[in-house]
């Protein structure tokens, strides 16, 4: 997999965000994140980082990273998803330390790229973990966004929503 990283400059009318408390305002440069399976576009001031399998993009405070990996996967499409979901459940939210309620959990296998959703929040921690898995025959995308400072669970999915803008899978 090679990850292709340009910056983009658009101009924009600024708009201000109120994320988690803090006015976040819309950036007129972007950086290009893109693969042969999926492309992310997100605001000049997050710092990607390649990790194993994939990328690690952080926002400027720190207080949220967007993780995006590809796989070559030889697991049966039938009960993949139900599959994934258990696994994330059991990694990513097994810490004793953390008491994460799931807020959505959705699987679409309708479409020509099945997908699911799990979206977790642990209030006492103040953290969220959005997830999302995308599956295109032996291909398999995941996408998570973490919200390390989540003091308010609806502020933190608007913020997520403007970020999913910027993800696109390739077919």
């Amino acid at each position: 997999m090679q990850l292709i990283i340009k910056i983009i400059s658009i101009l924009l009318f600024l708009q201000v965000f109120n994320v988690n408390g803090a006015d976040v305002e819309l950036e007129s440069k972007y950086i290009e994140l893109s693969t042969d399976t999926w492309g992310l576009t997100l605001p000049e001031s997050w710092k990607p980082e390649v990790i194993k399998g994939g990328v690690r993009v952080d926002s400027e405070d720190e207080v949220f990273s967007i993780y995006v990996s590809t796989y070559n996967v030889d697991t049966p499409l039938s009960g993949w998803a139900q599959r994934d979901l258990e696994i994330v459940k059991n990694s990513k939210h097994s810490n004793l330390e953390n008491n994460f309620k799931y807020m959505q959990e959705t699987i679409d296998l309708d479409s020509k790229i099945q997908s699911f959703v799990l979206d977790a929040y642990d209030k006492k921690s103040s953290f969220r973990i959005y997830t999302q898995h995308f599956r295109m025959g032996n291909k398999l995308v995941t996408f998570s966004i973490h919200d390390y400072w989540c003091e308010s669970y609806e502020k933190s999915v608007n913020f997520t929503q403007e970020l999913l803008k910027g993800f696109k899978i390739k077919t």
